[in-house]
């Protein structure tokens, strides 16, 4: 995927444009983006920049689980990722008061 942003500065272009990939990679249930490819240009003040990017969703497994699976895992928080502070103060409770 490639998206592009325009704007009056180099670095207000570029975060348009990652903010465009990061959401599109959102709504298809990945969790990460590989940048490929970044292009700047610069015309009578007005900056553009693309970025190149493929979606990737980080797991565990080997195989790509399906999308409804992944949008589940994304509402409740990657596996893959280490546990919040909050969950584990959770899990310590529950242990000390039984």
């Amino acid at each position: 995927m490639k998206r592009t942003g325009l704007g009056l500065g180099q670095a207000s272009s570029l975060r348009k444009a990652i903010t465009k990939l990061l959401t599109e990679a959102r709504q298809n249930a990945f969790n990460s983006v590989e940048v490929t490819e970044v292009t700047a240009r610069q015309l009578l003040g007005l900056h553009w920049v693309s970025v190149a990017a493929h979606p990737r969703s980080l797991q565990q497994s080997h195989q790509i689980k399906a999308l409804p699976a992944r949008r589940r895992e994304l509402a409740k928080g990657s596996a893959f990722l280490a546990p919040s502070v909050h969950e584990s103060t959770k899990t310590r409770s529950a242990n000390d008061s039984g």
